[in-house]
C-alpha cells in the first residue's frame, strides 16, 4: 500500500453548464480564501483506494462513530470514516458526474515512515506514523478549543504507529506482512471553553462557558463507538480466566494543576465531566486490569480455580480513568531530564495495560481490491492526551507513550532492536538468536524463520548444557501464531520489565537509531500540526530527543530561548491571521465550525443539482 503526500497543487476550474450564474460577494470572497487553503504537506491519501481513514485494526469495520456528519462523506465516499474525510465537498460533484474513482479521501494530518534492519542477518523492517486530524471542530487555536455544537473537542488527533514486516510469497504469489499496531488520540480538553487574545503580551484569558460539561459524554459515547469494534470480543483463553478486551479510555491531562494558574479550572471541570461520562455509561464494573493489555474478569470461581464469567465474558467493558501530570511545573522542579523520567514513569502503567493489535495482512490477489487483514491480538485500551491547544505536550507524551509500546510490538514480530555492540559474536551462527522460554534456552532461525530447542552447534550427544532434552521441533514464525502465543506472552513481559527500569536502562537497550529516527518522525508530526492549528512549529521539540543520541546542543536554556520565539510569533500570527484561515477551512470542507454542515452557503455552486459541461 503507498501512502502519499502531496508536495504541491495546483486548482483546477472545471466549466458548469451555466458559467455565468451570478456570484455573489460572500461567495467570491469564499472561493478566494478556499484556493488559499493548504494541502500540500499537510494531508494524505492512498493509493488505489485503500482506506486511510481507520486504524489497521479497523480496515473495513464500519464503526458506529459515523453520525450526522455522514452525508456528503459517504456519497462521496463510500465506506470511508466521515470523521476524517477532509474533501467530501470537492470530490461530491465529480462523484455524481460518474467518476467516482477520481479523487481519493484525503486526510488532514501527518504520514511518514521509516525502515530499519539493514544490519547482516536482521530482518528488513518498517514503521509507519500516521496521526488523522478530524473536521469535525475546524478552525485555527483561538478560534476552536475545547467542545462545539458536535461535541467535538478542537484540534482532535487519532495518531498509529504501524508496524510491519514482509513475508514470503503465498502459493497463489499473494504478498503477506506480519504487522503490529498501537492507537491513541491527542485534543483540546473536552469541555465547553474558550480563550481570547484580549492583549498582544501576557497569557491569554482563559473563559469557561455555563455547564462546561455538556457534552462530553457525548464525545466519550463517540470515541467508545469507534473502538469497540476492536476491542469489544474475546482476546484469549488461559484456563483459569476467560481473558476479555475492555474498552479502557485512559485519559492523561498534561494542563496545569499548581494552584493560581488559569489552567487550573479547565481540569477541575474536565474531572467532573469524566465523573459524570462515568456515571452516565455504567463504566464501574468490576475488573482488574492485567500485564498484557488484557482483563482478567474475576467471577465466583470454584475449587479448581476456574472463574464464572458466565455474566460478562465476551461483552465490552468501559472505563474512563484521569492521569494528571503537569508538565511544565515538574520541568521547572525538575529539569528537563527529570521531568522525562517523570511522565515514563507516570505512562508505563497504562501503556502497558493497553496493549496492542498484531496480525496479518495479505494484498490483493487481483488489481484494485482490498487487502485481507486478519487479527491474532487486539488492542483493549486507549490514550488520550489534552491539555489547552493539543500541541506540544501531548505531542510529547504520545511520543514517549509510543516508545514504550512500540518496544513491545518489535518483540512480538521478534525484530531485533538492540544496539550494534550487543549482537557480537555469542556462539551462533549469523542471523541466529538465543532466547528464554519457562527458564529453558531456545534458538531463532531468523534466516529461516524457525525455532528449535536444539543449539545450532550441537554434536550429536545433545544440546549443549543447560538446554532441553525437548522434542526438537521448530516453530514457524510465519505460520505457527497459534503455537507462539505462549512464547510471546514472555517477550512481552521481558519488554515490559525493559520499560519499567526507566529511561536510562531502556536507552541502553534500544539501538540509537531507532530512537533517533523515532523522535524526528515525532518532531515532524508535531510541527505539522502546530502549523495547521497555528501556524507556526512545535515546542518542546528539543524534549523528544532526550534519549537520542543526537540531542540538540544549547541545554535547558536554549529550549527556553526557542519556545518563547515561537510563542511571540504564534501571538502575531493569532492576531492577524486566524479569522482568515478559520474561512479557508470552512470554505473548503463546506462546514461551519459549529453545528451541521451550516456554511453550505459559503459555495452554492458546488450544491446540488450538479450539471458538468
Amino acid at each position: 500500500e503507498a501512502v502519499l503526500v502531496p508536495t504541491e497543487t495546483v486548482w483546477r476550474k472545471v466549466p458548469l453548464r451555466w458559467p455565468d450564474a451570478p456570484t455573489s460577494k460572500a461567495e467570491g470572497k469564499a472561493l478566494a480564501a478556499m484556493l488559499e487553503y493548504q494541502v500540500a504537506d499537510v494531508h494524505f491519501f492512498a493509493a488505489e483506494g485503500t482506506d486511510l481513514t481507520r486504524p489497521m485494526a479497523l480496515k473495513g469495520a464500519a464503526d458506529a462513530s459515523e453520525t450526522e456528519a455522514a452525508g456528503m462523506e459517504a456519497r462521496a465516499f463510500p465506506g470511508a470514516d466521515c470523521e476524517f474525510v477532509w474533501n467530501a465537498q470537492l470530490a461530491e460533484p465529480v462523484t455524481a458526474c460518474g467518476a467516482a474513482g477520481m479523487c481519493p479521501a484525503l486526510v488532514q494530518g501527518f504520514a511518514e515512515s521509516r525502515s530499519f534492519g539493514e544490519r547482516t542477518g536482521q530482518r528488513r523492517w518498517h514503521l509507519l506514523l500516521l496521526a488523522r486530524r478530524s473536521w469535525l471542530h475546524p478552525g485555527p487555536r483561538f478560534i476552536a478549543r475545547g467542545l462545539n455544537a458536535r461535541c467535538m473537542p478542537g484540534n482532535e488527533v487519532e495518531c498509529e504507529h504501524v508496524l510491519w514486516v514482509a513475508s514470503k510469497r503465498d502459493d497463489s504469489g499473494r504478498r503477506a506482512a506480519r504487522w503490529a499496531s498501537h492507537i491513541w488520540r491527542r485534543g483540546s480538553v473536552p469541555i465547553w471553553w474558550e480563550q481570547r487574545i484580549e492583549k498582544a503580551v501576557g497569557e491569554a484569558e482563559i473563559y469557561v462557558r455555563d455547564n462546561p460539561t455538556r457534552g462530553a459524554g457525548a464525545y466519550f459515547e463517540h470515541i467508545f463507538k469507534r473502538y469497540e469494534t476492536l476491542a469489544g470480543a474475546p482476546v484469549e483463553s488461559t484456563g483459569a480466566a476467560t481473558r476479555t478486551a475492555v474498552t479502557g479510555y485512559t485519559c492523561i491531562n498534561l494542563l496545569r494543576c499548581a494552584e493560581g494558574r488559569a489552567e487550573v479550572q479547565l481540569t477541575e471541570y474536565f474531572q467532573q465531566a469524566v465523573r459524570e461520562a462515568r456515571k452516565a455509561m455504567n463504566a464501574h464494573r468490576s475488573t482488574s486490569v492485567g500485564e498484557l493489555g488484557v482483563v482478567a474478569v474475576g467471577g465466583s470461581g470454584d475449587s479448581d480455580g476456574e472463574a464464572d464469567n458466565s455474566s460478562v465474558a465476551g461483552a465490552s467493558q468501559r472505563a474512563i480513568e484521569v492521569v494528571n501530570f503537569d508538565w511544565h511545573a515538574t520541568v521547572k522542579q525538575m529539569g528537563e531530564d527529570g521531568a522525562v523520567e517523570g511522565m515514563w514513569e507516570r505512562l508505563q502503567p497504562h501503556v502497558a495495560s493497553s496493549g496492542f493489535s498484531m496480525g496479518e495482512v495479505r494484498m490483493p490477489a487481483t488489481p484494485g481490491g482490498a487487502p485481507e487483514v486478519t487479527l491474532d491480538r487486539k488492542q483493549c485500551g486507549f490514550l488520550r492526551f489534552n491539555c489547552a491547544d493539543s500541541l506540544d505536550r501531548t505531542n510529547l507524551g504520545g511520543f514517549y507513550a509510543g516508545l514504550q509500546t512500540l518496544v513491545a510490538m518489535c518483540k512480538a514480530l521478534d525484530l531485533d532492536i538492540a544496539p550494534a555492540k550487543a549482537n557480537a559474536s555469542n556462539g551462533l551462527p549469523a542471523g541466529w538468536e538465543m532466547r528464554m522460554h519457562e527458564g529453558k534456552p531456545f534458538y531463532i532461525d531468523h534466516n529461516t524463520k524457525t525455532t528449535t530447542w536444539t543449539h545450532p552447534f550441537a554434536d550429536e550427544q545433545g544440546a549443549p548444557p543447560g538446554a532441553d532434552d525437548g522434542d526438537g521441533a521448530g516453530v514457524d514464525l510465519a505460520d505457527g501464531r497459534e503455537n507462539l502465543w505462549a512464547v510471546y506472552e514472555d517477550v512481552l513481559l521481558e519488554a515490559r520489565k525493559e520499560v519499567s527500569a526507566g529511561t536510562r536502562r531502556f536507552k541502553e537497550s534500544v539501538s540509537p537509531q531507532l530512537l533517533s529516527a523515532l523522535a524526528e518522525i515525532h518532531v515532524n508530526q508535531g510541527d505539522v500540526h502546530a502549523a495547521v492549528y497555528t501556524g507556526t512549529k512545535a515546542q518542546h521539540s528539543r524534549s523528544m530527543h532526550v534519549l537520542s543520541a543526537e540531542r540538540p546542543r544549547g541545554g535547558q536554556r536554549a529550549n527556553k530561548a526557542a519556545n518563547a520565539a515561537i510563542s511571540i510569533q504564534r501571538r502575531i500570527v493569532n492576531m492577524a491571521q486566524d479569522s482568515g484561515r478559520l474561512l479557508q477551512q470552512e470554505a473548503f470542507l463546506g462546514a461551519s465550525k459549529e453545528g451541521g454542515r451550516s456554511a453550505a452557503h459559503l459555495l452554492p455552486a458546488l450544491r446540488p443539482p450538479y450539471a458538468c459541461a
